[in-house]
C-alpha cells in the first residue's frame, strides 16, 4: 500500500480487482482504518453485495450509497464514486452522505413537529364543531314552559335521529322536573326527516 503524495477533494483509494489496497490518499488514511490493507475490512456487512456487483462489471464507470466502517463510527453512508483502469484496479472516491442525512432529519423532524402542532389544532377545531353541532341541535327543538302543566316544543331544521335523541333527552328531562300534561310539539319549521 502507498500513501499518494498529492491532495484530492475526497477521500480516495485505489484496489486491485481482489480487493487489495493499493494506494490511498491522506484524507483516506484519516477517516479510515487501512491497516488491514484490504477494501473488505472497510466495508460494512449489508453494503459487501454491492461491491461485489460493482467488481462484476469492471471497467463501467458508477456510483452507488454504501455503509463503510470509519475510525470514528461503525457504519457511515458514502456516496462511492468508482471508475476502472485498463487492468481492472478501481479507483474509488467516498463523499460522506451523513451531512445530507444529518440536513434530511432536520427537516423530517420539523414537519413532524408541524404535522404533531398541526393535529393538534384539528383535535381542538373538531372539538369546538362538535360542541357547536351538539349546541345547535339542542337548540333545534327547545323545552319552552308555557304554563305549570303546558310546554310547547317547537322543532326546527332537518330531523335526525341524534338530533330526535338530544332533543328527547332534555324534554324528558324538563318534564321529569315538573308536572306537565300536555306537550304541544311545533313541526311547521322542519325540513327533512332522515
Amino acid at each position: 500500500m502507498q500513501l499518494i503524495d498529492f491532495e484530492l477533494p475526497l477521500p480516495f483509494l485505489k484496489a486491485n480487482n481482489t480487493g487489495q489496497i493499493i494506494s490511498y490518499s491522506y484524507q483516506a488514511e484519516e477517516i479510515f482504518d487501512l491497516s488491514q490493507g484490504v477494501l473488505l475490512s472497510l466495508i460494512d456487512e449489508g453494503s459487501i453485495k454491492k461491491f461485489e456487483n460493482a467488481r462484476a462489471i469492471a471497467g463501467k464507470n458508477m456510483c452507488f450509497e454504501a455503509n463503510l466502517k470509519t475510525k470514528t463510527s461503525q457504519i457511515t453512508l458514502f456516496d462511492v464514486y468508482i471508475t476502472w483502469d485498463h487492468e481492472h484496479n478501481a479507483y474509488m472516491q467516498f463523499a460522506v452522505k451523513e451531512k445530507d442525512n444529518e440536513r434530511l432529519f432536520e427537516k423530517l423532524q420539523e414537519l413532524q413537529n408541524r404535522l404533531a402542532a398541526t393535529d393538534f389544532e384539528l383535535y381542538e377545531k373538531k372539538e369546538m364543531l362538535e360542541r357547536t353541532l351538539l349546541r345547535l341541535d339542542e337548540l333545534s327543538g327547545p323545552f319552552i314552559p308555557l304554563s305549570n302543566s303546558i310546554a310547547y316544543i317547537p322543532l326546527f331544521g332537518d330531523i335526525t335521529q341524534e338530533k330526535i335523541s338530544i332533543i328527547s333527552e332534555r324534554c324528558y328531562h324538563a318534564v321529569s322536573n315538573g308536572e306537565y300534561s300536555l306537550n304541544l310539539i311545533d313541526v311547521t319549521s322542519v325540513g327533512y326527516i332522515r
